[in-house]
C-alpha cells in the first residue's frame, strides 16, 4: 500500500489549475505561441481587438457586430426650434450633435482597418463633449417631459422629440459601455489533445468584408504520454554477501553478513505512463504531473543472485524532466546458507557458503531522468488535427 499512499499524498498536495495563452491583436505571434500545452479544456485570449467596430471570425465562428443605433425622425422642423421648453430642447440638441458625430465614427468601407485606440480616442474628442452634455441635461428633460401640461400647444411636439432622442441617447449609452468599459478581448475555449498541434485563425471583418488583418496562433500540445527515464533506485531487496570471520573473542570462524543497509542502490530504466486528462498542478518551483511507472532494474550487487529486477508503482514528474517513482521491487535475495544464521560458528573445513537464492518483493524509490519522448516517436509529432472552438464573447443587444 506504500506507492498507493505516495500517490495519494501527491494529489492532496497539489491543487488544479488551466493555463491561458495570450495574443495581442493585430501583432502575429510566434509560430507555435506554445509548444508545452497540457492536453485538456484550454483558453486562448485575443486582447485589442477593435470589437467595437469590426466581427471576428474564429474558425467560421463570426462574433461582435457594430452596435446600432435608432434614428432621429426626418423631414419637418426639428425639435429644438418648435418646442418651447428650454431643457427638452437642449437635451435632444446635445443627443443630435452626439449622434452626428457617432455616424462619422462608424466606418464605410472595410478598409483601411482602424485601430481600437484610433476609435477611442474619436469618441473622446468627438462624441463624448456633446453626450456627456447630454448626460448632464437628461434628469431635467425627462422630469419636463412626464409633467408637461396637457393643454400646451406644443405637448405633442416635446413629450415626442423628448422620447425619440430618449431612444438615441440610450443606444449611445450603450455605445460607450461597449467601446471605454469593455475588456475588448476575444476568450477562445479549445481543446488541446496529447502531441497534437492546435491551429486557431482570427479574420477580422466590418460588415462581413474582410478589413484585411488577420491572425493564426498555433499551439502544440505536451507530448508527454509515454515517456522513458533513466537512473537510480533505492531499495529494500538488501545486496547480502556472507563470509567467513575470525572472532576476537574465540577460536574459529563465524558468519559474517554484509549487504544489510536499509536500502540499496540500483540502476533503473523506467516506462513512464503519464496521465493528462489529471492536468497540470502548479507550484513556485514547476509543474507537476503524476502517472504510473514501470520497468527492469539493474540489480548491483555481488551476492550471486540474478541482476534482473522489476519495479512498478506511482510516480511524480517535476518539470517534466524528474521522475519521483514509489513503488514495490521485485527481484533475487539472497537469504542465509541452509542451517546458518548471523555470528554462527562456522564448522572446520566447511565448503562455500552458499546462500539460499529467492524472489522478493520490497519497496523501491526511484529518481530517474528523462531520456526518451516514447508518445512523439509514436505518432511522428507532426498531426495536426481539427481544432475544436468556442467563442465567448457576448454579443451586444440591439
Amino acid at each position: 500500500m506504500r506507492p498507493f499512499a505516495f500517490l495519494a499524498l501527491c494529489f492532496a498536495a497539489t491543487a488544479q489549475t488551466n493555463a491561458q495563452y495570450v495574443a495581442t491583436w493585430p501583432t502575429q505571434p510566434a509560430i507555435p505561441l506554445a509548444n508545452s500545452v497540457q492536453p485538456g479544456d484550454q483558453v486562448l485570449r485575443i486582447s485589442n481587438v477593435n470589437d467595437f467596430l469590426y466581427s471576428y471570425d474564429i474558425n467560421v465562428v463570426e462574433t461582435t457586430s457594430p452596435l446600432a443605433l435608432p434614428q432621429l425622425p426626418t423631414g419637418g422642423a426639428t425639435v429644438e426650434e418648435t418646442c418651447t421648453d428650454t431643457d427638452i430642447s437642449t437635451f435632444v440638441s446635445k443627443v443630435t450633435t452626439a449622434k452626428a458625430a457617432y455616424d462619422k465614427l462608424i466606418p464605410t468601407s472595410a478598409t483601411p482597418p482602424i485601430t481600437l485606440a484610433t476609435t477611442q480616442g474619436d469618441w473622446a474628442k468627438n462624441v463624448k463633449p456633446s453626450y456627456s452634455a447630454a448626460q448632464s441635461e437628461y434628469d431635467a428633460a425627462k422630469t419636463k417631459a412626464e409633467s408637461y401640461p396637457q393643454s400646451s400647444s406644443d405637448h405633442d411636439l416635446c413629450t415626442e422629440g423628448f422620447h425619440n432622442a430618449d431612444q438615441v441617447y440610450s443606444g449611445l449609452k450603450k455605445a460607450d459601455q461597449q467601446l471605454n468599459n469593455q475588456p475588448h478581448a476575444l476568450t477562445i475555449h479549445f481543446t488541446a489533445r496529447s502531441c497534437k498541434s492546435e491551429t486557431i485563425s482570427i479574420l477580422e471583418k466590418l460588415n462581413a468584408i474582410p478589413t484585411g488583418q488577420s491572425m493564426t496562433i498555433r499551439l502544440d500540445a505536451e507530448c508527454n504520454a509515454i515517456t522513458a527515464s533513466g537512473g537510480v533506485l533505492m531499495s529494500e531487496i538488501q545486496n547480502r554477501t556472507y563470509t567467513p570471520s575470525p572472532s576476537p573473542t574465540a577460536s574459529g570462524n563465524f558468519l559474517a553478513v554484509g549487504g544489510t543497509g536499509r536500502f540499496q542502490p540500483t540502476i533503473a530504466t523506467l516506462f513512464n505512463f503519464n496521465a493528462p486528462s489529471l492536468g497540470s498542478w502548479t507550484r513556485h518551483w514547476g509543474d507537476l504531473d503524476v502517472g504510473i511507472s514501470t520497468g527492469p532494474i539493474l540489480q548491483i550487487n555481488s551476492s550471486q543472485t540474478s541482476a534482473f529486477g522489476w519495479l512498478g508503482g506511482g510516480t511524480v514528474s517535476v518539470l517534466h524532466y524528474l521522475y519521483l517513482t514509489a513503488g514495490e521491487h521485485f527481484g533475487q535475495f539472497a537469504d542465509y546458507p541452509l542451517g546458518f544464521s548471523r555470528g554462527e560458528q562456522i564448522p572446520s573445513g566447511f565448503g562455500a557458503l552458499t546462500p539460499i537464492k529467492r524472489w522478493t518483493g520490497r519497496f523501491g524509490f526511484a529518481i530517474t531522468i528523462k531520456g526518451w519522448n516514447v508518445s512523439k516517436a509514436i505518432s511522428g509529432g507532426t498531426d495536426s488535427p481539427k481544432t475544436s472552438t468556442t467563442n465567448t464573447t457576448p454579443q451586444p443587444k440591439q
